[in-house]
């Protein structure tokens, strides 16, 4: 696979739009963006569904505690993330 890399920023919605091949994409891993706030919790969240209607967490971060996380999720369609906190949360794979 191709890397692929995007920040979540808290407060927008970033969309995940699948390439007109058929390949899927591994996201492997998530990390808490620069200067957290310490002990603010911060979640990663994923909308999926054509209707955007099924939100679900991936992950929560703790500033100054931890400050990534390992994934093992695939995508294969359109897909928006969110940031609850005040902090970006950057996501990697492949």
């Amino acid at each position: 696979g191709v890397f692929f890399g995007m920040e979540a920023k808290p407060g927008k919605r970033t969309p995940y739009v699948p390439p007109p091949e058929d390949r899927k994409l591994h996201l492997s891993h998530a990390t808490l963006g620069r200067d957290p706030r310490r002990d603010e919790r911060v979640v990663l969240k994923l909308r999926l569904g054509s209707d955007g209607s099924q939100e679900v967490f991936v992950c929560s971060f703790r500033g100054g505690g931890q400050e990534s996380c390992v994934l093992d999720l695939v995508l294969d369609e359109y897909a928006e993330f969110s940031v609850e906190g005040s902090t970006s949360v950057y996501v990697c794979g492949y």
